[in-house]
């Protein structure tokens, strides 16, 4: 159960990722040091690209693997109510500790991200084809990504990229792998990291109790 909405949490850190990021654009190198920057990357070489997959058919069998769509995405959380459910071969990936999940299609949607945690859910997990999955292969942690693309600045660095009309919009894999991401020092992302779990420990009350979760913590 939600004990607050998290509307209220995440612009503190999107306000802080935006102001890091004006200045990254505008190259003021002393505003740099103080933020930890040390330099920019794409996305490409940060984490994987994976195209979600609509299935042939769905089912009632929760004993099948959960399909996420685009609607399941809400206020930086994972809704798992009313999924939906695909009979294993029609699955071609299924999700990982900590993937991002991006809405890349439809307006109001598009640009929309969840993190996808297994303490959330035991069973086997995709999503359709309304969703890309980026996975970290390199440096920039998840949840710092995350909080980037849901700020204003990062929703209107995306938006450039968009194609089509009506309602029917989109954002291609090449623009999404070629977005162009501030890379910063890996303590400060550690910590931005550590404040948003935090977030969801006051926002999902059986957060903390969760063997998961606590050996993530000992981590950080």
């Amino acid at each position: 159960m939600l004990l607050f909405s998290i509307r209220f949490c995440f612009p503190i850190f999107n306000k802080v990722y935006q102001y890091f990021f004006i200045v990254s654009i505008l190259y003021y190198p002393k505003c740099l040091d103080i933020w930890g920057s040390i330099g920019f990357d794409v996305i490409e070489n940060q984490f994987d690209l994976i195209n979600g997959r609509t299935p042939e058919e769905y089912f009632n069998n929760e004993d099948e693997v959960q399909v996420l769509k685009t609607k399941q995405i809400r206020n930086e959380v994972i809704n798992y109510e009313k999924v939906v459910y695909s009979k294993k071969k029609f699955i071609q990936n299924t999700l990982e500790e900590k993937d991002i999940l991006f809405a890349s299609m439809g307006v109001g949607s598009l640009g929309r991200t969840g993190i996808f945690y297994n303490f959330e859910t035991n069973k086997k997990t995709a999503v359709d084809s309304t969703i890309k999955l980026l996975r970290k292969i390199k440096n920039i942690e998840p949840e710092v990504l995350q909080t980037f693309f849901n700020s204003i600045i990062g929703q209107e660095y995306i938006y450039r990229y968009i194609v089509g009309s009506t309602g029917i919009i989109s954002i291609k894999n090449a623009f999404i792998l070629n977005l162009k991401v501030p890379l910063i020092k890996q303590e400060i992302q550690t910590k931005i990291a550590k404040k948003l779990n935090i977030l969801l420990i006051q926002i999902n009350k059986n957060f903390i109790y969760h063997p998961m979760f606590i050996a993530r913590w000992k981590m950080l």
